[in-house]
């Protein structure tokens, strides 16, 4: 595009109009941005499912076939690591929300801090360790080794048709354990990359 040189002074970078549009479009721009990272991130949080009985351990089942073989008491599947986290009760998933920073007057995307969740979400984009809570059923023993075979089938049998007298106990202890990385802001910028490049190749034309 040629101008004259009146028509080019109508657009100098110091002209009003040019900075509101420039402004105009570099807001908008992070906005589409901001939303295209955030609903990435969303996506990449499959919900996640309970656990097949085959797919329990002994524990697990002892404690699910005490509780009374119920549905909703099995335990959920986790994410393996390198995957984004699976959505149980969608907290962490709604609150991945993106905002202006005018201190950098850029866009921020990433999960807001609520004080249930405390550091989960840094755990879980870069790893780390966290303290947990391990549920321990007492299974039945013979010289103090756990239940196995045809006793640990036995004492199932027993369970299932109530002529066992005593029920599995669970104990309960604190525990640090690592937790391996599960992604799920930095996939989410990677598959934005192109279009942040896009958004702002020609922000003036926004």
């Amino acid at each position: 595009m040629q101008l004259t040189f009146k028509q080019a002074k109508e657009f100098f970078l110091d002209r009003m109009k040019v900075l509101e549009a420039v402004e105009k479009g570099r807001v908008d721009s992070l906005r589409r941005v901001g939303g295209f990272v955030r609903k990435a991130a969303r996506r990449l949080m499959r919900k996640s499912r309970r656990l097949r009985e085959s797919e329990l351990s002994p524990a697990q089942l002892a404690l699910w076939e005490a509780g009374g073989r119920k549905r909703e008491d099995l335990p959920f599947k986790s994410s393996e690591p390198g995957e984004a986290p699976r959505v149980r009760k969608g907290t962490l998933k709604k609150g991945i929300l993106f905002a202006y920073d005018p201190a950098t007057q850029s866009v921020v995307a990433g999960p807001v801090k609520f004080d249930i969740q405390g550091d989960a979400p840094a755990t879980l984009e870069y790893g780390g360790s966290a303290e947990v809570t391990i549920f321990e059923p007492s299974l039945p023993a013979r010289k103090g080794r756990p239940a196995k075979g045809k006793q640990l089938e036995a004492f199932r049998r027993k369970l299932a048709d109530g002529s066992l007298k005593r029920r599995v106990s669970s104990g309960q202890r604190r525990k640090r354990v690592r937790i391996a990385r599960r992604p799920f802001m930095s996939p989410a910028l990677e598959k934005a990359r192109p279009v942040i490049a896009q958004e702002f190749k020609d922000l003036i034309k926004s």
